[in-house]
């Protein structure tokens, strides 16, 4: 009678567990991926950047990840002020995850 208590307890505890995960977004290209990785980089550079990235891992594979991403930012007329905008869409299996994003940044040098 103990046995089958332990044995009906033990798969009733694997029967009830439920595993999620998230899939995190390939990011490549990092150095010229920035915005996307930091929200601090909107306007750290002296003029408007436009930036897009498409990167395809296992081609020819059905629900092969997909990521790409577009990230525009500038400083303003202020110099200690930046804005940045990101949109980016990354697809893996049947899961499709969208995602647009205002940055603000407030620039102080450091002597």
């Amino acid at each position: 009678m103990k046995t089958i208590k332990l044995f009906t307890a033990l798969v009733l505890s694997f029967v009830s567990f439920s595993l999620t995960a998230q899939q995190i977004p390939m990011y490549t290209h990092y150095m010229d991926n920035t915005l996307v990785v930091n929200p601090a980089y909107a306007g750290s550079r002296d003029a408007l950047t436009i930036t897009a990235i498409n990167r395809a891992q296992w081609v020819d594979f059905k629900g092969a990840p997909v990521t790409q991403s577009i990230t525009m930012h500038t400083p303003l007329l202020n110099e200690h002020i930046g804005l940045g905008f990101s949109l980016m869409n990354d697809k893996i299996g049947p899961s499709n995850n969208t995602s647009v994003v205002f940055d603000y940044a407030f620039i102080i040098e450091i002597i």
